[in-house]
């Protein structure tokens, strides 16, 4: 089940937060990247984004989280995390799935270039290559659009 997440709760940011470190620290190897900022983000970062935040619950145990953030025009994906636990469940897709029903206008959604399984569920998913740009400390990133 998919339910918006009241970040103002302390139990659910930090949730979230445990998901988020676990899931983004993956990410970090794939891109030898070990500064990712959702690496550094905390219960209160959390709770102060302007950020909607979704969760897959399954067996009574939030699995996954999808945020976005209204950017006027679009609607911006900003963060996409799944419990490694729930890995290989769909529940990303379910996710993705749910907000673009949900959010029927544009949406746009960043990855690291070399975060292949990332790139490649966007593509799968009609997202068409946006634009490709660098950090300032030389991070490949790629924006896709739908």
């Amino acid at each position: 089940m998919i339910q918006r997440l009241s970040m103002h709760e302390n139990i659910v940011a930090e949730q979230v937060l445990a998901i988020q470190l676990r899931a983004y620290a993956l990410e970090a190897s794939l891109l030898n990247y070990p500064d990712l900022p959702p690496l550094k983000d905390s219960v209160h970062t959390l709770q102060h984004v302007n950020e909607t935040f979704y969760g897959y619950v399954k067996d009574n145990e939030l699995a996954g989280v999808i945020s976005i953030e209204d950017d006027q025009y679009s609607y911006t994906i900003c963060r996409v995390a799944v419990s490694p636990k729930f890995h290989r469940q769909g529940i990303a897709q379910d996710l993705l799935n749910f907000i673009q029903e949900r959010y029927s206008t544009t949406l746009v959604v960043t990855t690291g270039v070399a975060n292949t399984p990332a790139v490649r569920f966007y593509e799968k998913n009609g997202f068409q290559e946006a634009r490709r740009f660098y950090t300032p400390d030389g991070l490949e990133l790629v924006t896709f659009s739908k």
